[in-house]
């Protein structure tokens, strides 16, 4: 078999319709030099003549596994595992790309010393519903404000969304995805002990990656809740400190509940505690009203608020969940 330039892998749990969406793009791709193969695991009910139908004439290139129930990073290890190509280029259902990006991404690669290189995320919409999620998600009071949301930033990152590793890299170094803690944010862990092994990450913001967000607020807040574990996960077993932008919902209503508590023996402390609220939803309100029209503001206040109160609730039920996982795993 002919040497491969890239392996392009892809794992999905039941996301049937972003399943489909990526795969015609992907069977879009610019013809180039760059040769590649496609790993595409399943571990729901996506059927790989359905894989094969919509790669068209890339279908050739593919390898189709399917494993019901497998978790996400047992998934991600068995592909990168099967990777025969010097660049590994990690890619999500809800991810979306330029016919381009194949090509760009091994470029950037090939012109850097660096070990992962990729773009950073933009979240995009396909529904008014899902525009305000979007808008959300890249807004700094929410998930927004990184280096990976970035859309003007190039250079050395610590972290970045999907991307793409060298091959060798990680086998050198012997790097696979935690599969103790299932529901830790594995794109940061990853990249963190890359970091560790002497490893350089690079973002060009010239290779952005569109992101489909959750379709409704419910769904997006139990993504918060899910992202609140999966950073509290991070935290407890590298021991760091998070920055202070995701210190600052935590910290409010840790605050809140103390204040509503003590100020039944000290009335001031309900005082300071009405003012504390009245400036945070005089903020929120301020950055809903700049996203948005009149009649969208009570959606974008309910998502900022929900954002942060079922993120805080997912980061102080990760400790529980971390001892669990130890636990399970032995």
């Amino acid at each position: 078999m002919d040497s491969v330039n890239v392996s392009i892998v892809i794992t999905t749990y039941r996301e049937n319709d972003h399943i489909k969406r990526l795969l015609s793009e992907i069977s879009n791709l610019k013809e180039s030099n760059v040769s590649y193969e496609i790993i595409f695991l399943d571990a729901s009910d996506f059927k790989k003549d359905e894989a094969k139908k919509l790669l068209k004439d890339k279908s050739k290139f593919l390898t189709f596994i399917s494993i019901p129930g497998l978790s996400r990073p047992k998934s991600l290890n068995k592909i990168f595992d099967l990777a025969s190509g010097e660049l590994i280029v990690r890619l999500d259902a809800r991810s979306s790309i330029y016919d381009d990006y194949v090509d760009k991404i091994y470029k950037v690669y090939k012109n850097t010393s660096a070990d992962v290189v990729g773009g950073p995320m933009k979240p995009i919409s396909a529904t008014n519903s899902q525009k305000v999620i979007a808008n959300l998600m890249s807004h700094p009071l929410c998930f927004g404000g990184s280096k990976s949301r970035d859309f003007k930033y190039t250079g050395y990152v610590d972290s970045i969304y999907l991307g793409a590793f060298s091959n060798s890299f990680l086998r050198k170094n012997k790097l696979y995805f935690d599969s103790i803690h299932p529901e830790i944010s594995e794109d940061s862990d990853l990249n963190y002990r890359i970091n560790k092994c002497g490893g350089k990450i690079y973002q060009d913001s010239n290779i952005f990656v569109n992101y489909y967000p959750r379709e409704n607020l419910k769904d997006f807040f139990k993504l918060c809740f899910n992202y609140g574990i999966s950073r509290g996960l991070f935290v407890i077993k590298h021991r760091i400190f998070m920055s202070i932008r995701q210190l600052i919902p935590p910290i409010f209503f840790i605050l809140s509940i103390i204040l509503f508590i003590a100020g039944f023996d000290l009335s001031v402390l309900h005082k300071i505690l009405f003012y504390l609220v009245l400036i945070y939803v005089t903020l929120i309100f301020i950055f809903s009203y700049k996203l948005g029209n009149i009649t969208k503001i009570a959606d974008y206040m309910i998502g900022f608020l929900g954002a942060h109160f079922f993120w805080t609730i997912g980061l102080l039920v990760s400790s529980k969940r971390y001892y669990t996982n130890l636990k399970n795993y032995e």
